[in-house]
């Protein structure tokens, strides 16, 4: 059994009609995964910069708190001294208030 011209004509053109789709098809499919790709690395980049800047920002914040803790210790150690003073003052002046006059008995 032979092929005419016309059945040859028509296999060739449906063949290559199937190759140019899946070629179409492949290139579609590459393109959208290209497209994915590089929307999936520019996602994965700012979360990246987004991370930084938030470690950033604790870094400074913490540097802050420890000046801040610095300065409160050194305040209390300034209060607690005024404290101690203050106490030892009122000791030593409510010593000097209750105690006896020296009086010199003549004999």
């Amino acid at each position: 059994m032979s092929k005419s011209p016309e059945s040859e004509s028509t296999i060739f053109d449906h063949t290559f009609a199937v190759k140019d789709a899946v070629a179409k098809s492949v290139a579609a499919s590459q393109a959208e995964a290209a497209a994915k790709a590089q929307l999936t690395k520019q996602q994965s980049e700012a979360e990246l910069n987004l991370s930084r800047v938030r470690v950033e920002t604790l870094e400074s914040t913490a540097k802050t708190q420890a000046q801040d803790i610095m300065l409160l210790k050194k305040q209390l150690d300034d209060a607690t001294r005024q404290v101690k003073d203050i106490a030892v003052s009122v000791i030593e002046n409510t010593r000097k208030e209750s105690a006896p006059p020296n009086i010199s008995q003549d004999k």
